[in-house]
């Protein structure tokens, strides 16, 4: 329960016990949960569109699911997608990307592609509004984003000596097998077969996005992580649109 709790104060602003201060192998140990965090998150995400999607239009509950995730998340990863995007495009080399990623300023780079990332998940989230699946949909993508940033950390290993996310050095296979497992526990047992698609596919836009970001800076960061999870949520809401694209 220690561990779960933990995961949860860590990618939420959800409060359990304010005496909770974990170290680094204790945040480690949590990370299997992350994926029943993205859950948790997900349901209540649901909840706000289920709630008011009787009263208002899809436009403006497309914008309320976005407002609402970064809220409960403290835009914790969206901020760590924008410092990626500034490194990976305003450093000249490697150890320039990894300095502009410490400066807690946003550069245009960072603006103009989380403005891009928020559109295209709008219009994704619209397009997706009123399909009698959508709120399956809202649980299950914050989950998978999740469970991709724990797929990657003992693959593509912290670059830092010290950080938000040195912790990820102790993260292991163990532990993305257990994160794996519980997600596709959730998965499966929500989708069935599209479950298991969805999983896949999620995996695999792990490892492009991952790799990519390692042949840049030569491993990875806290920031980083975080844009895995951001990108891997749009990847995934593009692959439900293909998938129940259809009337």
């Amino acid at each position: 329960m220690k561990n779960f709790i933990t995961a949860l104060q860590f990618l939420t602003n959800i409060t359990v016990s304010k005496d909770l201060k974990p170290g680094e192998k204790t945040l480690a140990e949590s990370t299997p949960y992350f994926p029943a965090v993205g859950i948790i998150v997900g349901c209540f995400l649901a909840g706000i569109y289920i709630f008011f999607s009787k009263v208002f239009p899809a436009t403006v509950m497309s914008a309320v699911v976005i407002a609402s995730l970064i809220w409960v998340t403290r835009g914790f990863h969206l901020d760590g997608f924008m410092d990626t995007v500034d490194g990976l495009f305003g450093g000249a080399n490697k150890d320039e990307a990894l300095k502009i990623m410490k400066d807690t300023r946003i550069g245009s780079f960072g603006v103009i592609a989380v403005v891009s990332l928020l559109l295209l998940k709008f219009t994704l989230l619209l397009e997706l509004t009123g399909k009698e699946i959508f709120p399956l949909i809202l649980v299950l993508m914050p989950a998978l984003g999740r469970w991709s940033m724990v797929c990657a950390m003992p693959f593509y290993p912290y670059q830092r000596e010290k950080g938000t996310a040195s912790f990820t050095k102790f993260v292991g296979k163990n532990e993305a097998l257990i994160s794996s497992a519980i997600m596709l526990i959730f998965a499966v047992g929500l989708l069935r077969v599209e479950g298991l698609v969805l999983i896949l596919y999620t995996f695999i836009f792990m490892l492009l996005i991952s790799t990519y970001i390692s042949s840049k800076i030569g491993g990875m960061t806290g920031d980083t992580y975080g844009a895995v999870n951001e990108i891997t949520e749009v990847l995934v809401l593009a692959l439900f649109f293909i998938i129940h694209s259809g009337p």
